[in-house]
């Protein structure tokens, strides 16, 4: 397993990397960790923004999925044991063996999510509803929020494409492609699964991932959160998987511009990158450094071309999507400062606010706009005190973490038009324009629920390995830059979802992580009760003596290892084991 395995240690590193990725690793391990604590003891008795029904149920769910985690341990044990009876390890090791089992559950799952989609598929409103009118896009909006261009654009090439190809109905086309999306994302992250944990972690993967992600309602709504989930596993693969420098950073420069133009909090993964990549080069030893600077600078220098060229090319390719034929007001785009304001609004407890909008859409200058964002934000904080701020950020923490369907129907008129003909899928989804939002009918919630602090409570134990590869520091830093850039700016479980993936490689992982931890354990004891008969085990103080004495008939030449039969050399490291054990 050892060559599927990602390096941890670059050359030249004295250590100090090691230490300061592995402090990084834990802070973001800490953070969840102080999540599923907040879940449990605050979700049920707390109010706050998009909170579910069946919120006090909360210590329940953790309880259940921490039994459905003990079992899935005894599960892969007993699938192990199996496997080695009839001799399949080497044959579940191959590559090429695993490369087919994505490809092929990928195709089965498309046809899945087509069967889903042609079932109980819908229109719904909100900014969807904006994107999806693609032939006829409101000035006003995009000239307030500019950074939805590039997806618009995407969308109309899809529905041409689709028209194309005998498909009249553009939005379907579009929810067509979040599926392939989503498809996409889980098959990459599979492979970066098996590089960080082998193919045992990639197999737990892609099953898991295929349930919660692939068959996840969230892929019936065509935008940024799963369009923008195929460039955050693009980043992790091309960071973990690719070998060659040059080829993983022009992959990575594009994917991270293009991934931006769909969703910004795409850029954390990038973010993440250049840190870890950071922290190795800065620690990298002095001597080491100063040897190869020379060849160090040609390298860079080559890799600087193909990465400045691949930048180019993706600042091409978005500004062709996102090239339309409107009259855009530079002055009425919302910048960052706006989401901050509206994130500190403690009567809407951090989310959406069209107060906000309205207030923010008062100003006819940009820096005006952005004067008056921070002045109320000022004023919010002020207001609230330190106490107030901490209760407000430990609520939007819950309404990001709390809830396993990622705020499912919480958005503004979320059923405008329901397609499709299958009434169990549609009870299954919750999908009913008829039935008020407030009543939550999805019978999936219970399910995703359970799944969800099943994935939580495994990402907190990822914390069983002391030095974390670079791959796993990366997927934890942007998901802890995420974490802190929802708790600041507008809040919504929703805008986790694009970072699902990275979410399930780290939870599988840590649930392993545990398995070979209990394992260890088992067989260490095991050892100890087959080789130490306590009726016949001599006592520390004789045990010593023996093993004085033979040390000094070895270096007499009295008991030498080619003159010792056998037996007796077997007895001596036995008595050796004990003693060490024992001492």
């Amino acid at each position: 397993m050892g060559r599927f395995m990602t390096v941890r240690k670059k050359d030249g590193d004295t250590g100090c990397g090691d230490t300061i990725l592995r402090v990084a690793r834990n802070l973001g391990i800490l953070y969840i960790a102080l999540v599923v604590i907040a879940v449990i003891v605050l979700s049920p008795a707390v109010s706050y923004a998009c909170k579910a029904q069946a919120a006090f149920l909360s210590p329940a769910y953790v309880l259940i999925a921490a039994l459905v985690g003990l079992g899935f341990i005894l599960l892969l044990q007993n699938a192990k044991r199996l496997v080695a009876r009839y001799s399949l390890p080497v044959k579940m090791e191959n590559d090429r063996l695993f490369f087919v089992v994505v490809v092929f559950s990928s195709i089965m799952l498309l046809v899945v999510q087509a069967f889903v989609v042609r079932s109980c598929w819908f229109v719904t409103g909100w900014d969807v509803a904006i994107l999806a009118n693609i032939f006829d896009p409101p000035a006003l909006y995009y000239s307030t929020y500019p950074n939805q261009l590039f997806l618009v654009g995407l969308f109309a090439r899809i529905a041409s494409w689709g028209a194309s190809l005998g498909f009249d109905n553009g939005y379907l086309c579009v929810v067509v492609g979040s599926c392939l999306c989503t498809t996409a994302s889980i098959a990459l992250t599979s492979f970066a699964a098996k590089r960080l944990g082998g193919c045992g972690v990639g197999y737990a993967f892609l099953l898991l991932s295929s349930v919660f992600v692939g068959l996840s309602p969230w892929i019936l709504v065509p935008y940024s959160d799963t369009y923008g989930m195929l460039w955050t596993t693009v980043l992790l693969f091309s960071y973990v998987c690719v070998d060659r420098r040059i080829l993983k950073w022009s992959i990575i420069s594009f994917s991270a511009v293009v991934g931006y133009s769909i969703k910004p909090t795409v850029l954390f993964v990038f973010l993440a990158i250049l840190v870890v990549e950071g922290v190795r080069f800065c620690c990298r030893a002095r001597s080491a450094a100063d040897l190869h600077l020379k060849s160090g600078m040609m390298q860079t220098i080559a890799l600087l071309a193909p990465v400045f060229l691949s930048l180019g090319l993706a600042f091409y390719v978005t500004s062709r999507v996102s090239d339309f034929d409107l009259c855009i007001d530079d002055n009425a785009a919302f910048s960052s400062t706006h989401f901050l304001m509206m994130g500190f609004n403690s009567e809407t407890m951090g989310i959406w606010s069209e107060d906000d909008v309205y207030y923010s859409m008062s100003f006819e200058r940009a820096d005006e706009r952005m004067m008056g964002n921070i002045q109320v934000w000022l004023e919010r904080v002020d207001k609230l005190g330190p106490v107030g701020v901490a209760k407000l950020l430990t609520k939007k923490t819950l309404s990001n973490y709390a809830d396993g369907t990622f705020a499912w129907e919480m958005e503004g008129s979320f059923y405008l038009d329901t397609h499709g003909r299958s009434e169990l899928l549609k009870s299954i989804y919750g999908i009913d324009d008829t039935n008020p939002i407030i009543e939550r009918t999805a019978n999936f919630a219970p399910i995703a629920q359970i799944v969800w602090m099943f994935v939580l409570l495994g990402v907190v134990l990822c914390v069983l390995k002391r030095n974390p590869d670079d791959g796993e520091t990366v997927a934890f830093l942007a998901l802890f830059m995420l974490s802190v850039f929802l708790t600041l700016f507008e809040c919504r479980a929703r805008y986790l979802f694009l970072y699902m993936p990275y979410f399930i490689v780290l939870a599988v992982l840590g649930w392993s992580r545990l398995g070979r931890h209990l394992r260890g354990r088992g067989m260490q004891s095991r050892r100890m009760s087959e080789r130490i008969e306590p009726c016949e085990s001599p006592g520390r103080h004789e045990l010593r003596e023996r093993e004085s004495d033979i040390s000094k008939r070895r270096r007499a030449g009295d008991l030498s290892s080619r003159r010792c039969c056998p037996s007796a050399a077997k007895a001596l490291g036995r008595l050796c084991f004990v003693s060490r054990d024992l001492a």
